[in-house]
This record gives C-alpha cells, sequence and structure tokens, in this order.
C-alpha cells in the first residue's frame, strides 16, 4: 500500500501539477521529485537533464553544471484526502495498465482549474454546459422566498445581472534595441585612439600573464625547496633517533658489565674471607687433636704436660 501511494504521488506532481508546484524540480529539464536527494543524483544519472546541459554548452549558455538550476518550491502543492482514491490491488493493476501517458506541465503557471488532482475524481455526468440555457435574470431566491423576506415587498423582485463588459488594456510595442552595422563597426576598429588602447590592454594582458607564470614557478620552486627540506629535517630526526638508541644499548651494556664486576668482585672477596677463615681454624685443629701412645702410661703423662 505504501509503495501504491507513492507511485500516486509521484503521477499528481509529474502529470496534475505546474513545475512551480511541485517541491523540488529542475529548470533545465523540467526534472520533479519529492526528495533533495534524487533532485541532486538525476544530474548525473538522468539522460535528459545531461542532454539539456549538453545542448546548452553548445549553444553557449552556460560553460559548466550551475546549481541554480536545482531548486526548491516555496508554495509546492499540499496533497489533500480527496487527491485520493482506494482501490484494490487487481483494480489499480487494471488503472495503471489502462491509464494513458500525457505529457508533464512544464510552465512555471499556478495549476489550472481543470488540471487539479480532484478534477480525476469528479463525477462525469456533471457537465458545466448544463447552466448555459439559463435567462441572466435567473434567481432561486425569487421562486421560493422565505416568510421573513416576504413581507418585503422590495425584496421579492428579481434581481438583474448584467453581464460583465471586458476591458482590453493596448498592447505596448516592444522596444526595439538597434545593433550597430558592421559598417560602424569597421569604422570604429579603423579609430587610432582605439587601435592604441586595444593595444595597451594587449599589452597589459601579455605582461599579467607573464607575472602569474613567473609566480606559479616560483611557488613550485619554493614548494619543491619545502619538500626537500621535510625530506632532511626527517632523516636527520631517524639519525638522531637512531643514535640515541645506540646510545642507550652501550649504556645499558656498560651498567650490565659493571654489576657483573661488582658480583665477581664481593665472590672473590667472599672467597678470600672463607680461605683466611679455613687457615686460622686448621692449627686450632691440629693442637686440640691427641697424640696416642702405645701405652696408657705415656698418654696421660702426654695429657698432663699439657
Amino acid at each position: 500500500m505504501v509503495g501504491e501511494k507513492i507511485r500516486v504521488i509521484e503521477h499528481i506532481y509529474r502529470n496534475h501539477v505546474s513545475l512551480d508546484r511541485c517541491p523540488f524540480y529542475c529548470q533545465l529539464c523540467s526534472f520533479r521529485t519529492t526528495k533533495l536527494k534524487e533532485l541532486q543524483k538525476h544530474t548525473v544519472h538522468y539522460q535528459p537533464h545531461i542532454k539539456k546541459l549538453e545542448e546548452a554548452k553548445k549553444r553557449g549558455d552556460i560553460s559548466r553544471e550551475d546549481p541554480a538550476w536545482l531548486i526548491c518550491s516555496a508554495n509546492p502543492y499540499v496533497l489533500q484526502d480527496t487527491d485520493f482514491t482506494k482501490m484494490s490491488s487487481e483494480a489499480s493493476k487494471i488503472y495503471w495498465e489502462s491509464k494513458g501517458k500525457t505529457q508533464p506541465i512544464s510552465n512555471q503557471q499556478p495549476t489550472p482549474a481543470a488540471n487539479t488532482p480532484s478534477t480525476a475524481i469528479m463525477e462525469e455526468n456533471f457537465i458545466l454546459t448544463d447552466f448555459l440555457g439559463l435567462d441572466l435574470d435567473y434567481a432561486t431566491l425569487a421562486n421560493t422566498p422565505p416568510p421573513v423576506i416576504q413581507q418585503k415587498s422590495f425584496l421579492l423582485s428579481t434581481p438583474i445581472i448584467k453581464p460583465i463588459t471586458p476591458v482590453v488594456t493596448p498592447r505596448k510595442k516592444p522596444t526595439v534595441v538597434t545593433t550597430p552595422s558592421k559598417v560602424e563597426d569597421i569604422q570604429i576598429m579603423q579609430d587610432p585612439e582605439i587601435v592604441r588602447s586595444l593595444k595597451r590592454l594587449d599589452e597589459a594582458v601579455t605582461y599579467n600573464n607573464s607575472l602569474q607564470c613567473q609566480q606559479i614557478n616560483l611557488f613550485r620552486q619554493q614548494n619543491d625547496y619545502l619538500s626537500r627540506l621535510a625530506g632532511a629535517m626527517e632523516s636527520c630526526v631517524k639519525e638522531v633517533a637512531k643514535m640515541r638508541e645506540e646510545r642507550e644499548q652501550r649504556e645499558t651494556e656498560r651498567r650490565e658489565e659493571k654489576r657483573r664486576e661488582e658480583e665477581r668482585a664481593e665472590r672473590r672477596a667472599e672467597e678470600r674471607k672463607r680461605e683466611e677463615r679455613s687457615r686460622m681454624e686448621r692449627p686450632r685443629e691440629e693442637e686440640r687433636r691427641p697424640y696416642y701412645c702405645s701405652n696408657n702410661a705415656s698418654y696421660n703423662n702426654v695429657n698432663r704436660r699439657r
């Protein structure tokens, strides 16, 4: 149902609404849509727009894609409930198949009354010419006046409706812009003052172009110099970082070697202390060792001497 409703909305804006009453439209190719993104995309994918743009470029009207063609309507047509009619899927399919294609309204005029969306659902039996046979002095209130009006005699008379005479405004004469002839152009171009001014103008344009070329070359040279300088600075930064890493590595190795030397010195000092202690303890053990003899008497005598 949503897809069918969107299809009906697009049909109404495309075939029953003037170009300036659509929400978004293109003045170059008369493209209409209800979404801003589709309006922006149609400049690339919509073939009629591309053809119109190429034709305008060939004529010299425009030189490039002009965003002024894409317009958001300030007074878009607001869809009413009477613009839609609910139908079944089969009836909708038959209706769309039998519906003839009509050309969209491309002029930027208000929507005419005969072309409004509500005219599609009006009764077919209603004909506007049925009222053409009535007299000009016909009035329905005079045939059956209410009781209050019957008491007033001056209200019972039938009003006379006079036809409105059309007012014709005189047409303004178009202003004709006279262009100089070829002879006048040749005479103007042969004027020595104009020739000298044109020559000075050409010299000024040439000098300006040469200055611009010099500025462009100077800018390129400065850009090359800055790029080389940036490369040299980057290489210097890399070298400094590499030297810092090597220095830190050497410092780490030196500290590690110093720590190992200190550990070896501590081990040597402990070994010396251990040897000295063992040397000092060895004579004491020899003195404490008992002397053994063949008989007990000599052993006791030796102990006594000590």
